[in-house]
């Protein structure tokens, strides 16, 4: 809910590809993008599910995860400490959920194709460099990860590792 009303993040969103372009080049990044257009118009989606059996972190991939994290340590300790917030506070949580979850849509749509075309490009860039599926797979993990960032625990810096933190540099993510 907190960056629902931006529709600017949205639009920004397609811009991240230009990361991908610096890491692959443009002839493994426009193959990419074609294929991604293919793919969507064919039944079933062969490559996406390609992607997603082989990617460790692309069906991770959920800002919602990292806000709803951090906006729910708020509530939880605010309600913990003032007994008149828990209803309010559980009739606010719904509301926000839902605010968020419509308005973010778009941006959670962008940032999920951004990162596969991105991880098409990765793979393809290093199968051509002559690796192996299994080394093509993290090779196209890790350069996700370079250019579009990762929702994983483990890849978030230490101070995002708690409530707090999360809550202090939410913004600073995304």
């Amino acid at each position: 809910a907190y960056i629902a009303g931006n529709p600017g993040s949205a639009i920004i969103q397609p811009t991240s590809l230009f990361n991908t372009y610096m890491h692959v080049g443009l002839g493994h990044l426009t193959k990419a993008t074609v294929n991604y257009l293919k793919d969507a118009a064919t039944p079933g989606h062969p490559l996406r599910k390609f992607r997603l059996e082989n990617s460790k972190l692309l069906d991770t991939r959920n800002a919602d995860v990292f806000f709803d994290e951090a906006g729910q340590g708020l509530l939880e300790y605010a309600m913990q400490r003032t007994p008149g917030l828990r209803t309010a506070g559980k009739v606010l949580e719904k509301v926000s959920g839902a605010v968020g979850n419509i308005g973010t849509k778009p941006l959670r749509f962008l940032d999920q194709v951004a990162a596969e075309v991105t991880w098409d490009a990765g793979y393809e860039f290093a199968k051509k460099a002559g690796k192996a599926d299994e080394a093509a797979f993290n090779v196209a993990d890790d350069i996700v990860t370079l250019t579009q960032g990762s929702s994983l625990r483990g890849e978030r810096s230490p101070i995002q590792r708690s409530q707090a933190g999360r809550a202090l540099t939410q913004f600073q993510t995304f």
